[in-house]
């Protein structure tokens, strides 16, 4: 059942690169790293929600039973993740609008034509950009479903524990996720884009 729910966790995940693709195509050059920096921090602030919640349902050492629903703190993390999803479902059907006409479109895809006509689209660089990201990601997915198991074993810590202290840990690395985005603009635009991201792949090796 977990492995299940994983993987419809995971393909639920593809709204992350429309979401990105709705931003770069509402945005110039100039406003895309900014805007996406925005987006990416909205992202990180769910890191940071997750494992707090994750925290405080830990606190439930015994699960009760209400109206047939079993409530523990491995069953609540799930009950109100739904909840979220549910009310995001609902906010994007009723709020959500493209704020751009096919005709702004047009408009856009012309502006933006003209500033790439200026740049050289060099693919061997998208590769690359794409390859980090997926180390980073795959880093990421490798600490998050190792924390909880290995710090059980290091320190001899309970299950229960064990999900408390790695819930901890979790949000304090979100929380700097966070501020690193919110700072990635402004360095961006004072040291270059590339020495940034050099930099950021370097601290995390």
């Amino acid at each position: 059942v977990v492995v299940v729910g994983r993987i419809i966790s995971g393909g639920g995940a593809g709204c992350i690169a429309l979401a990105r693709s709705h931003l770069g195509t509402v945005t110039s050059l100039d406003e895309r790293t900014a805007v996406v920096s925005k987006g990416s921090m909205a992202q990180a602030a769910g890191f940071i929600i997750g494992p707090g919640l994750s925290f405080v349902t830990s606190l439930i050492h015994k699960g009760f039973s209400y109206h047939n629903w079993e409530v523990s703190q491995y069953t609540l993390p799930a009950y109100l993740s739904a909840a979220m999803i549910a009310v995001n479902m609902l906010v994007v059907a009723l709020w959500f609008r493209e704020d751009i006409t096919p005709a702004e479109f047009m408009v856009n895809s012309i502006v933006q034509s003209s500033e790439m006509a200026t740049l050289r689209v060099k693919w061997s660089g998208i590769v690359i950009c794409n390859a980090l990201f997926y180390i980073a990601m795959l880093s990421f997915t490798v600490m998050e479903t190792l924390c909880t198991p290995i710090i059980q074993a290091e320190l001899g810590l309970s299950q229960s524990d064990a999900v408390k202290y790695s819930s901890i840990f979790l949000t304090c690395t979100s929380v700097f996720s966070f501020m690193t985005f919110a700072i990635a603009t402004p360095l961006g635009k004072r040291f270059g884009e590339r020495k940034m991201m050099g930099i950021a792949f370097t601290m995390s090796a």
